[in-house]
């Protein structure tokens, strides 16, 4: 299940480029593209109308003379709808007049920084003939054969006297972006896809001419709105539409289909939607009769009261569930999984970056609702006698390597990282798994406020009995559903982790900065290892790695576990974790989303021991805002405890 973090806005650009504030000229005055000689077919996203009070721009943060540039994106699929028609001019819209040219292109790739762009057809424009608004640049035609995407655009030159002036314009209408067809070149020649949370388009249409256009083309674009919703209760989703025909469009028939077949009709009058423009309108008053989990469809089935030429982009569809009439939530309590290793030198430091946030979370809630185990990657192999060089490894820990199996670096262990309800986070890292690095408290907190935030319609307890004379842990666990199957349930499972705390560690690896989270550091140890409390070790998978498969048919589930504690665990810092989730073994874009958890001490207390710090002030170091430490801080806005301060 995908959520989205807001303040994770804009991280693809945010390191490269600045936002800059539009200027309130007059907003009565607007510059449009259209003109009489265009040719009649407009290519591209954004829409057509220019003022520098709506319009908004990024700019590269450099002081030095520099090249930048801009693209779109035409899809093999959208160019098909236009075989034969020749590209004449690319027109592109420019915040401010500056620069000393500019490039306009048309390319099937965008090139690197040794390997440049390398044009169809091109042509430049040069100072003096460019200017504030919309620019159009006539270039050498070129054929849409309709087998192939397309790449329309520019690239600029601007001196150091106008290199902060140096600008990417983007229309001001929101809920309209094209995803992975609006792109960017940076001062050293590299391309980068603007990111989708920016939301707005670049101001670049290709203009072309040609026989056999298609006159009434609806394509059914994007559908926004509610994955969970409640049955018989009115819902409103957002359809955005583009007119790829050439004819002005006035009316639009959608017909709604529940698993494929069609249950609802709406009629959508008076769109007045010109060619090749985009309309976001409300599809409200959508009810849904049948509870659980559904395909919900969206279909255009006329466009001005006639069949669309082109019906293959002319439906959308999203999983959906409906929630029954009358259900009400369970309290969540949030499953928190560390991958961790005692020969990861970050460890120490993220343990005490992590607590803080559980912590923060515990005074927020008033309660602890956050269960938190780890998982010990044993990244380099065995010793010699065959033992796991990390003491804590088990046999099933390398199998939760395909939460980041997706990261990149081959060879590297995606160490330390973190897994909250095994939860998908839309824009975090390099979309490895459903682990991620976290660097700081409030960012971590603010998964855990996201994950608070999905309703829980089960309730997972856990209860436990030990029989300290045999060493056999009888542990029960019952769960409590108040639907019949879960939010978009494919494989149900029920996990248990039998987990112990207050480990003592001799052998935990630490680099310089992590040294000051340490309890101890050993002397004359190589590599450098110090003393380190472990809390979350788990010691047993009484439901094997992945769990059990369960049902919910019945609203129940009950499963009975007998485990054999080891002589060297001590009971009375353990528990009993257990949690009902999905499971897919495709961590990257599968559903293996955590539906609550529970937990229960074996001991007659909670175990679970803090880093007890002899000075905590040596363990809170300053860093600056690119994270470098700081010995002395003077004025200015610092890092302390992952919270940003000013001194």
């Amino acid at each position: 299940m995908k959520r989205n973090l807001l303040f994770l806005l804009l991280f693809s650009i945010a390191c490269l480029v600045g936002w800059a504030q539009p200027t309130p000229d007059n907003p009565e005055q607007w510059a449009t593209e259209e003109a009489e000689d265009n040719p009649p077919l407009r290519l591209g996203f954004s829409n057509t109308y220019f003022n520098t009070y709506y319009t908004k721009r990024f700019y590269e943060q450099t002081d030095q003379a520099h090249e930048f540039g801009a693209a779109i994106y035409l899809s093999p699929q959208v160019l098909a709808k236009y075989r034969g028609a020749q590209i004449k001019s690319v027109h592109f819209a420019l915040w401010e007049e500056v620069g000393e040219h500019y490039t306009v292109f048309v390319a099937r790739e965008l090139g690197d920084a040794t390997h440049p762009t390398q044009p169809i057809s091109r042509n430049t424009v040069r100072r003096g003939n460019f200017h504030q608004g919309w620019n159009a640049v006539g270039i050498d035609p070129v054929t849409i054969s309709g087998n192939e995407g397309l790449y329309i655009g520019w690239i600029g030159a601007v001196s150091a006297a106008e290199a902060m002036h140096g600008n990417f314009t983007l229309d001001h209408t929101k809920g309209q972006f094209e995803a992975n067809c609006n792109y960017f070149m940076d001062a050293q020649g590299r391309w980068y896809p603007i990111h989708s949370d920016v939301n707005l388009n670049l101001m670049i249409r290709g203009y072309a001419d040609g026989d056999n256009l298609p006159t009434s083309d609806i394509a059914l674009s994007k559908v926004d709105g509610p994955d969970i919703i409640w049955q018989n209760r009115p819902t409103t989703y957002d359809v955005t539409m583009t007119n790829y025909g050439m004819d002005h469009v006035m009316s639009v028939d959608v017909e709604l289909l529940s698993d494929g077949k069609v249950y609802d009709a709406k009629h959508f009058a008076s769109v007045d939607l010109d060619h090749n423009e985009r309309i976001t309108l409300p599809l409200s008053g959508i009810s849904f009769p049948d509870e659980g989990n559904h395909t919900l469809a969206f279909r255009v089935t006329q466009v001005n009261g006639n069949p669309d030429s082109d019906p293959s982009d002319n439906e959308r569809s999203r999983n959906i569930f409906a929630v029954p009439e009358g259900a009400e939530p369970y309290a969540r309590n949030i499953l928190f999984e560390e991958m961790t290793s005692e020969l990861d030198m970050l460890a120490p430091k993220a343990d005490y970056v992590f607590n803080a946030a559980v912590q923060d979370r515990k005074e927020q809630v008033g309660n602890e609702d956050v269960i938190w185990v780890k998982h010990h990657i044993d990244g380099i192999g065995k010793r010699k006698n065959g033992d796991p060089w990390d003491t804590y490894a088990t046999e099933y820990d390398p199998e939760y390597k395909r939460f980041y199996e997706g990261y990149p670096m081959q060879g590297c262990d995606f160490l330390p990282a973190v897994v909250v309800d095994r939860n998908i986070i839309n824009g975090m890292e390099e979309k490895a798994g459903i682990a991620y690095f976290v660097t700081d408290e409030l960012a971590l907190g603010g998964l855990f406020n996201l994950c608070q935030q999905m309703p829980a319609y089960i309730q997972v307890t856990p209860t436990v009995d030990y029989n300290a004379a045999t060493r056999q842990l009888s542990i029960d666990v019952d769960a409590e559903a108040r639907l019949t199957e879960m939010i978009q349930q494919t494989d149900l499972r029920l996990t248990v982790y039998v987990v112990e705390d207050s480990l003592m560690t001799y052998i935990q690896r630490y680099n310089g900065d992590s040294e000051e989270y340490l309890l101890e550091v050993i002397p004359g140890t190589s590599p450098a290892v110090g003393k380190f409390v472990q809390n979350g070790v788990i010691r047993a998978y009484p439901a094997g790695v992945w769990g059990d498969k369960v049902e919910i048919e019945n609203l129940a589930i009950h499963r009975h576990y007998d485990v054999a504690l080891d002589e060297s665990w001590n009971p009375q810092n353990m528990r009993v974790v257990a949690f009902v989730h999905n499971y897919d073994a495709n961590a990257q874009t599968g559903n293996n989303v955590v539906y609550n958890a529970g937990q229960a001490f074996i001991g007659t207390t909670d175990g679970i021991d803090s880093q007890k710090l002899s000075n905590p002030s040596t363990f809170q170091p300053v860093y600056d805002l690119q994270g470098r430490k700081v010995e002395h801080p003077t004025h200015g806005l610092y890092i302390r405890g992952g919270r940003v301060e000013i001194r």
